[in-house]
């Protein structure tokens, strides 16, 4: 198994991942989150409104890594590509995905959210042509 291979299957099995957005200047900004892995993709519940999501939408290029829950890195960095899922049916389906691994935690902060009526969105990050950052 390639040093790539094993990164990527411990930020799949990771509790939690560090996800690097861009700002328009290219100044990274680092946050820990929540995340579930399926067919080589990451996905990601969060507020449709956070800063993480515009500057997704300004730029797609995202590093990831295995981290604990203040985002300390706990392996090597990955950099990707990411989306944001706008579509209802396929946002409705990743957060199921997300809510599975996370329960019963997930469903308190779901709840929560619907109450607040709050829009979240999903953070699709294909790891099919991941690099490796050299640390």
């Amino acid at each position: 198994m390639s040093q790539i291979d094993t990164t990527l299957d411990e930020i799949c099995n990771a509790q939690y991942v560090s996800l690097e957005t861009f700002r328009k200047n290219g100044q990274g900004v680092k946050t820990p989150i929540w995340q579930a892995c399926e067919k080589g993709k990451l996905y990601m519940w969060t507020d449709a409104k956070s800063w993480k999501i515009k500057r997704l939408r300004n730029n797609s290029r995202v590093n990831v890594c295995k981290s604990d829950s203040q985002g300390k890195p706990l392996g090597d960095w990955v950099e990707a590509q990411a989306i944001v899922l706008d579509d209802p049916e396929l946002a409705k389906r990743y957060r199921q995905l997300v809510g599975t691994k996370y329960r019963p935690w997930f469903w308190i902060f779901a709840f929560v959210a619907f109450i607040r009526r709050a829009d979240y969105a999903i953070i699709e990050v294909d790891l099919s042509n991941a690099q490796h950052i050299e640390s």
